[in-house]
């Protein structure tokens, strides 16, 4: 009579909630193998819970202690764990199965940007051969402009994120700390992330500038954020054109971008612009 299976747990801890998922085992911020378990509720703070396994994480020596020192912001609510750094969203993850749950919404758009022709398509072809540093020096030049300086950050910001993309925001993390560190310009990883999705929207359009002019930075973020640039970008000037308000025209495209998000496989209901639902898969 043949016997049973049995399955070791692959981890001694007695508060692990996967102790026999390999996958779990991977810090949950950078994917690094050598993982320690976090208590997102500190024991100090619960000591009730230090043996829950509901307020157990992954995460590796460098991220544990980041969020230690606060530098990083963590935050686990209705099972779905995140780290943030300067608002930006580093991770976003199911606490009982590591996978992740949501993504930027930038790295979709990659067909706008194979598809584009004119003025800025040009400019991001001659940008990818440059150093990481002479991005920075660029940006730091492009500031001293006015509209041409944001167009110049928008293809520069979408260059960035060509070369460092991925899920979360850690892209732009580090695009901010090489142009603040190259040159000394204050930047934010929101400041980089937003010029790259405008860099979308300038992409949908004939002019560039002439657009810029018309609506503003703010609908130009936005129609970067939608599902359809092309579309959101004519209705920006059909609205504009009737003397609406910009703010309200850019909340309009924002919130129709943001039903796109709400996820109808795990219910994840993301912040506002922010989240799609994909598979570990979809980045292999």
């Amino acid at each position: 009579m043949t016997e049973p299976l049995t399955y070791t747990s692959l981890c001694s801890a007695l508060y692990c909630p996967a102790p026999s998922n390999p996958d779990w085992h991977r810090c949950f911020v950078c994917g690094a193998l050598e993982i320690q378990h976090h208590h997102v509720e500190p024991r100090s703070q619960a000591p009730s819970r230090v043996m829950d396994k509901t307020n157990i994480v992954a995460l590796c020596n460098e991220h544990h202690e980041l969020i230690g020192m606060g530098e990083l912001i963590d935050q686990l609510e209705d099972g779905v764990y995140t780290v943030t750094e300067d608002e930006a969203i580093l991770c976003c993850v199911e606490q009982g199965t590591g996978e992740i749950v949501a993504s930027r919404s930038l790295t979709e758009s990659v067909e706008w940007v194979q598809e584009a022709e004119g003025p800025l398509k040009s400019l991001l072809d001659n940008l990818v051969v440059l150093t990481d540093e002479g991005l920075a020096h660029l940006w730091a030049q492009e500031q001293q402009h006015a509209e041409s300086a944001f167009i110049g950050q928008c293809a520069i910001a979408y260059t960035y994120h060509e070369r460092w993309g991925g899920h979360g925001d850690a892209w732009a993390v580090r695009a901010a700390r090489v142009i603040r560190d190259t040159d000394g310009i204050p930047c934010s990883p929101s400041t980089v992330r937003d010029r790259a999705s405008a860099a979308i929207a300038l992409m949908a359009v004939p002019s560039p500038e002439e657009f810029l002019a018309n609506v503003g930075i703010t609908i130009t973020v936005a129609v970067g954020k939608a599902d359809d640039p092309a579309s959101a970008a004519e209705y920006a000037l059909a609205q504009r054109d009737e003397g609406r308000q910009m703010t309200k025209i850019a909340d309009e495209i924002s919130e129709k971008h943001a039903a796109l998000y709400s996820c109808p496989e795990c219910g994840f209901e993301g912040e506002r612009k922010e989240f799609k639902h994909v598979k570990e898969k979809d980045y292999e």
